[in-house]
C-alpha cells in the first residue's frame, strides 16, 4: 500500500522564505512516486503546489494548536500514515506518528505560548528525527535516522533591482545575528560598501523596521539593501553573489548557508560546530562574537580573489556529493518502514 504523509504546510503560509519552507519544498519534489503527499494548510498561499500534491485548509486558533491538535486530527481523518514537519515541534499526546526534519531557527521559533512551546519539545521524544548525515549527531531521546544531505540547485531569474555586484545574507534574522553583522560591515563598508553592497534578505516586517533604525545608527544605509524575494528570486540571488555571509548557526535542513555551498559560492561565517560540519574549508570563519575578525574576513574574501577562488572551489568540492537521488532513495526508504 503506498504511504500517505500530511506535511505541515505552516512554513509554506507564515514564512515561505524560511529554510523550513525551503525544506519542505525539497520533501515535497523528493517523496516517492508512490507516497500519497497531502500538505496541512493554515491559511491560503501564493506559490503554486507541486504536481501531484492535495492541499488542504484547515484554520488553526494558533501555532501550539495547529501542532498539537489540528494536525494529529487532518491526518487521522485523512488516514494518513505520517505527519512529516519542518519545525522542531511534534504533538505530545497524538497518536499518529511524527517525523520531524528540523529546519528552524530557534530564535524564530515563534507563534508558541510557553505552554504550547514544552508540549512541542516533549512530543519530541516521541518523533522520528530525521538527521543530515554530514552533522554531529544531536541529543535525541526518541528515534534517530540519518539521510544525505541534499540541496537544490534550480535555474531562476534575479530580481530586477539586484547590483551587478553584492554580498548576501538570508538567516534568522534576528537582532542576536544581525547587530554583530552590522558592527563588522562598518569595518568593511568604506573600503568596498559602493561595489559591493550588502544585501539583507527574508525579514519579517518587524525585523526590517528595526534594521531600518539600525542602520541609521551605524551608518550604513548607503551601503546596504533590505530586500524581499520570491522564494525562487532567492535562490537566483544566492548564486549570483560575490559572497554569502552567514552571523549564525544554520538550521541543519533547508539553510542558505548549504545552499550557497551547493552553488559554489565562497562564505564567510563565525565559528560554530555546525558551520564547520556543513561548510569544512569553503567558509572563513571568524571567532564568534569577535566582530573586528568578520570584518575583516569580508574584506578580505572581497578584496582578494585567489582567496575566494579557494573558498569557491572547496565549496565545490564539498557539495559535489549533495545529489538529489541518493536524498529522495533514503526518504523512501523512511516512509516504507511506517508501514
Amino acid at each position: 500500500m503506498s504511504p500517505r504523509i500530511l506535511y505541515d504546510g505552516w512554513p509554506l503560509a507564515h514564512a515561505p522564505l524560511s529554510p523550513a519552507a525551503a525544506h519542505l519544498r525539497q520533501l515535497l519534489a523528493a517523496a516517492p512516486a508512490q507516497a500519497e503527499r497531502l500538505l496541512a494548510l493554515p491559511a491560503a498561499v501564493s506559490e503554486a503546489l507541486p504536481p501531484g500534491v492535495q492541499g488542504i485548509q484547515a484554520a488553526a486558533r494558533e501555532r501550539g494548536d495547529w501542532e498539537q491538535n489540528r494536525l494529529q486530527a487532518l491526518a487521522a481523518e485523512h488516514g494518513a500514515a505520517a505527519i512529516h514537519t519542518t519545525a522542531s515541534a511534534a504533538s505530545l499526546l497524538g497518536r499518529v506518528p511524527t517525523l520531524v526534519s528540523p529546519a528552524e531557527y530557534t530564535a524564530a521559533a515563534t507563534g508558541r505560548s510557553r505552554m504550547a512551546a514544552a508540549q512541542a519539545h516533549g512530543g519530541l521524544a516521541r518523533a522520528r528525527l530525521l538527521w543530515p548525515s554530514d552533522l554531529p549527531a544531536p541529543t535525541h531521546p526518541g528515534a534517530l535516522a540519518t539521510l544525505p544531505p541534499t540541496a537544490a540547485r534550480d535555474a531562476a531569474s534575479l530580481p530586477t533591482n539586484a547590483p551587478a555586484e553584492y554580498l548576501l545574507t538570508h538567516g534568522s534574522g534576528q537582532p542576536e545575528a544581525l547587530l554583530p553583522l552590522l558592527k563588522a560591515w562598518t569595518w568593511a563598508a568604506d573600503s568596498i560598501g559602493e561595489l559591493y553592497p550588502l544585501l539583507i534578505a527574508g525579514l519579517d516586517s518587524a525585523q526590517e523596521a528595526w534594521l531600518q533604525e539600525q542602520l541609521a545608527i551605524f551608518d550604513v544605509h548607503d551601503s546596504v539593501q533590505i530586500i524581499q524575494p520570491t522564494p525562487s528570486e532567492l535562490h537566483a540571488l544566492i548564486q549570483s553573489c560575490t559572497a554569502f555571509i552567514h552571523p549564525e548557526p544554520p538550521t541543519p535542513w533547508g539553510s542558505s548557508l548549504r545552499q550557497a555551498l551547493a552553488y559554489g559560492k565562497a562564505v564567510i561565517a563565525v565559528q560554530d560546530p555546525l558551520t564547520e560540519a556543513m561548510a569544512g574549508a569553503a567558509a572563513y570563519l571568524a571567532p564568534a562574537g569577535d566582530t573586528r575578525s568578520l570584518g575583516a574576513a569580508i574584506l578580505t574574501v572581497v578584496v582578494e580573489e585567489g582567496v575566494r577562488a579557494a573558498l569557491e572551489q572547496q565549496a565545490q568540492q564539498k557539495s559535489a556529493s549533495w545529489q538529489a537521488g541518493a536524498f529522495e532513495a533514503a526518504l523512501e526508504a523512511v516512509y516504507a518502514a511506517l508501514s
